[in-house]
């Protein structure tokens, strides 16, 4: 399906904080693109850098305003884009591979574990319900 990234949004939307720290975000969006353990199966095939940058971009839209993550993002090459763009989530995940790039793995971890806490709630994941981000 095309629009199958919105189902993880909504999987985000669902699970992380309403205040989640950019920084937590970043941490998190790292992880996902490094290693899948925990997301429900359903989900995986979304774990690659299109679809996970549209959910993560459409995730902000949602929660935040445009300035989410302005003062924070350089520190990860992300600066060309902002967090609400698909493009900035893009940089985020190829900030990996460039020197100097931080990845918190024991803070992804309790993240990771928030978001999947309740992965017995996705099972019965309704695609209808997933509104147009």
């Amino acid at each position: 399906m095309k629009d199958d990234w919105q189902r993880l949004t909504k999987y985000l939307l669902d699970r992380l904080p309403e205040g989640i720290a950019y920084d937590d975000l970043v941490q998190l969006c790292l992880g996902l693109h490094s290693y899948i353990d925990g997301i429900p199966a359903d989900l995986q095939p979304l774990l690659n850098k299109e679809g996970q940058a549209k959910a993560f971009a459409a995730f902000v839209r949602t929660r935040f305003d445009e300035n989410y993550g302005a003062t924070d993002s350089a520190k990860y090459g992300a600066n060309h884009h902002r967090p609400i763009d698909k493009g900035h989530w893009i940089e985020v995940m190829a900030s990996i591979y460039k020197a100097g790039t931080s990845f918190d793995s024991e803070r992804e971890r309790e993240i990771r574990q928030r978001l999947t806490a309740h992965n017995g709630v996705h099972d019965s994941f309704d695609p209808r319900r997933v509104s147009t981000l």
